[in-house]
């Protein structure tokens, strides 16, 4: 049986957990509803889903995971950092409104569908084709980590279906990110905050933006005006996004100039916790100024005009 941790104690405490081996399918299944750590070898792709009575179950990785897979599903939870190895096939999988937290480690690709959300803070993930498609109402936030796609054919991001995707930030090296409905009436939604981009040959990366998708870049400024770009309009874009990251990436319609989709061009703005700090600041410098006058009308004196 698999070992939840290194000590006897986690070893003792595995053996009376929820947690059964699926021979067929070669699976370690955790559907618990408590919190596992996972900090060793496991021989097997792990699954995480609810329990019997519906309680969603977490599984962290840590120092020096190494597991053939993961799928997480349900409302259940996992965690992965630094040191964790994705083996095997390297996928790691989130359906039916299953989360993901991943802060480190490293997997060949990651596949969101069925409502399921990631939210990525780092990690290397090298793919001959996609590092990570999202589908089927799932919903991705990267801020950090590495994605690669080495094939010609790859997208280092795909997202269809009703998906929306969220960039603020890490490293992306592709020949394409996608952005494309592939059928029905639904929106996928791309939104570009910051984050780098280029070609495997150190070329632009293309953005193409497909059947009832909308690709939208923050930013500060741009070499195309702000607002809705032209959909005759195929070439670079270049400026600084809303993060501060510059930008040098290929925009590209493939043929679906007469489509629904948009590319969008938006200024950014200060995120709602700069203006927090600002309205404080404005009303601490009210409030000094105030207190100041309550001063002078105290001491019966009034301040000296200018000059």
């Amino acid at each position: 049986m698999p070992w939840l941790g290194k000590a006897p104690a986690w070893r003792c405490a595995a053996a009376a957990a929820l947690l059964s081996v699926c021979g067929a399918a070669g699976a370690t299944v955790y559907d618990n509803g408590e919190v596992n750590i996972v900090d060793s070898e496991i021989f097997s792709s792990v699954h995480v889903r609810n329990s019997a009575d519906d309680a969603p179950t977490t599984v962290i990785t840590r120092d020096g995971a190494i597991v053939l897979g993961i799928t997480v599903g349900d409302s259940s939870l996992v965690r992965m950092y630094d040191d964790t190895l994705v083996d095997d096939y390297g996928e790691i999988q989130g359906y039916d409104n299953g989360r993901l937290e991943i802060y480190g480690g490293s997997a060949t690709w990651i596949d969101l569908g069925y409502q399921s959300e990631a939210r990525i803070d780092g990690g290397t993930f090298v793919s001959g084709t996609t590092t990570l498609r999202v589908m089927g109402d799932a919903t991705a936030h990267i801020s950090g980590g590495s994605f690669t796609a080495t094939s010609d054919a790859g997208a280092v991001i795909s997202a269809s279906q009703n998906s929306r995707v969220t960039i603020t930030g890490g490293d992306f090296v592709g020949q394409r990110i996608s952005a494309s409905m592939n059928g029905g009436i639904s929106t996928v939604e791309l939104n570009v905050y910051g984050g780098h981009y280029a070609a495997p040959d150190a070329g632009r990366l293309l953005f193409y933006t497909g059947y009832e998708a909308v690709t939208t870049f923050y930013g500060s400024s741009f070499n195309l005006p702000f607002g809705i770009v032209p959909h005759e309009y195929e070439g670079p874009l270049t400026g600084t996004l809303a993060n501060g990251d510059a930008i040098d990436v290929l925009l590209d319609w493939s043929g679906y100039s007469g489509s629904t989709g948009y590319i969008m061009l938006v200024q950014a703005v200060p995120e709602p916790s700069t203006w927090a700090l600002m309205l404080a600041g404005c009303a601490l410098l009210g409030g000094l100024a105030r207190h100041k006058a309550d001063q002078d009308a105290a001491r019966g004196t009034a301040p000296h005009p200018a000059g």
